[in-house]
C-alpha cells in the first residue's frame, strides 16, 4: 500500500471510532436518563460535573461548578432529567467548540419550584440568531419549550450565557412533561 491509501485508510478508521464513541456515549445517556435508580437531583448534577470536568480539563479552560446543597435534592421525572441533561450538554459541547474561552461557570439553582441552569463562559460570544449551518441552538431551544421552560442566550464580545428557567412540579405548575410533584 502506498502512502496515500495509508493516510487513507488511517482516517477513515478515525471516522468509523469518533462515530462509534458518538453512539456509545449518546446510548450511556438515554440508558441513564430512563434509570429509575438515578431520578435525583443529585443524579444529574453529579453527571452534569462529570461531563463538564472531563470537557474543560481537556479544554484547558477553568471551570466554576454550583449546585444546589444535597438538602435540596429531589425527584426528577425521565423526560426532564433528559432534556436538562441535553441542553446542558449542547451548552457545553457549544463553548468548547466555539468560544474560546478561559473560563466556563456552571450554575443551578432551585427556586420556588424553578429551576435554573445557567452556563456562562469569557469567550468572544457569537450572534445567537444565527445558528449557522448547525441544529444545536435550535434544539436546545425545542427541549426547553418540551419541558415548559424558557431559553435565554446573550451573547456579547465578552462571552456568552445560557440560562434555562423550567418548572419542576407538576402540582405547582399544570403543563406536561414535569417531574414527579415533589
Amino acid at each position: 500500500m502506498d502512502k496515500q491509501n495509508n493516510r487513507d485508510a488511517e482516517q477513515y478508521l478515525e471516522h468509523i471510532y469518533s462515530n462509534s464513541k458518538d453512539m456509545l456515549e449518546k446510548m450511556s445517556d438515554i440508558v441513564w436518563a430512563i434509570n429509575p435508580g438515578r431520578d435525583r437531583l443529585s443524579d444529574l448534577t453529579h453527571r452534569m460535573r462529570r461531563f463538564a470536568s472531563d470537557v474543560f480539563s481537556a479544554n484547558g479552560a477553568e471551570l466554576r461548578f454550583a449546585v444546589p446543597l444535597p438538602s435540596r435534592d429531589l425527584k426528577l421525572g425521565p423526560e426532564m432529567r433528559r432534556e436538562l441533561y441535553l441542553i446542558f450538554k449542547e451548552a457545553v459541547n457549544n463553548v468548547v467548540r466555539h468560544s474560546s474561552c478561559t473560563s466556563v461557570e456552571i450554575t443551578l439553582l432551585i427556586s420556588d419550584g424553578i429551576l435554573e441552569l445557567s452556563v456562562q463562559d469569557n469567550g468572544g460570544g457569537f450572534d445567537p440568531d444565527n445558528d449557522g449551518e448547525g441544529n444545536g441552538l435550535a434544539n436546545m431551544r425545542l427541549r426547553a419549550k418540551k419541558v415548559g421552560g424558557v431559553l435565554k442566550i446573550n451573547s456579547t464580545p465578552d462571552g456568552t450565557r445560557v440560562d434555562l428557567s423550567a418548572p419542576i412540579s407538576k402540582r405547582r405548575f399544570p403543563f406536561p412533561g414535569f417531574g414527579r410533584d415533589i
